[in-house]
């Protein structure tokens, strides 16, 4: 291994070396690409965390304790080739979707895979798994994270106590009730997923981006409508089956759209 100069590698794979640094070193760095002064300082902390020469470089003992990581955990441009390809869809509707649901990261910068808890959901799927009297029975007693309507959110890491608290009521259920990852695709879709059981795919969650991707590609493969729009470009129809009917109040379509032209260049580039 040499000293990689920040200068000669692609942004995207900045953004990953600043999700590595967040979780090894304990850092809250923006994965934005840009290596800066806060970076550069993070970097630092990480290197003397280690035990390492507190260079500031992407030198080689620094990429021994990241580089095996950040390739297992993190999305490359390849991975997303291969995922558009095997749907049939451009790179850059694949990009689009991603872009729209995550915001480019599919952790939290303590290392923790990103969710969304949706009470509406634990409410349901509690009242399936232990009849409808004890759900109504827990939503009158805890309403924040299971209740009839949607809402209550606390959003990125403050999402995982509202997990946490369903889970010692009904794990399964609360599992089921989150969304996961990259493409925020909802627990209880673990089958059209890919997995067995909501445990094993929540599992595979809490590894990799990568399997995030994977997951998605299942995801759509089995619904024809979504397979149809993703390929045509057709967000409003991609936006009402992926996100819902209220797709509109949120504009998933309009921000699919707009992620889709920006992310046009990566239909054009040569992949090794």
């Amino acid at each position: 291994m040499t000293t990689i100069a920040f200068a000669s590698m692609k942004r995207e794979d900045r953004a990953n070396f600043q999700k590595a640094i967040n979780e090894k070193g304990g850092y809250t760095l923006i994965p934005d690409g840009a290596v800066g002064p806060a970076t550069l300082s993070a970097l630092k902390g990480m290197q003397k965390k280690f035990s390492i020469p507190m260079s500031g470089l992407y030198d080689d003992p620094t990429q021994g304790v990241l580089s095996e990581f950040i390739a297992s955990k993190y999305l490359t441009a390849k991975d997303y080739k291969v995922a558009a390809d095997t749907l049939g869809a451009e790179v850059a509707a694949v990009r689009a979707v991603c872009e729209v649901e995550a915001r480019g990261s599919g952790f939290l910068p303590d290392g923790r895979c990103l969710i969304l808890f949706e009470r509406h959901k634990f409410w349901l799927y509690l009242g399936k798994a232990m009849g409808q009297a004890y759900a109504d029975k827990i939503a009158g007693q805890y309403p924040d994270i299971c209740n009839r309507k949607s809402g209550g959110y606390a959003g990125k890491e403050r999402e995982w106590p509202r997990l946490e608290r369903a889970m010692a009521i009904h794990s399964s259920a609360a599992l089921m009730s989150a969304s996961w990852g990259l493409f925020q695709i909802m627990g209880f879709n673990y089958k059209t997923a890919g997995y067995p059981t909501v445990e094993s795919y929540v599992d595979a969650m809490k590894v990799s981006e990568r399997n995030h991707l994977k997951a998605f590609v299942s995801f759509v493969q089995a619904n024809p409508t979504l397979l149809k729009a993703i390929r045509a470009k057709l967000w409003a129809i991609f936006a009402e089956n992926y996100n819902g009917e209220d797709y509109a109040i949120n504009e998933y379509d309009t921000k699919m759209a707009t992620a889709y032209d920006r992310n046009k260049p990566w239909n054009t580039v040569a992949y090794a």
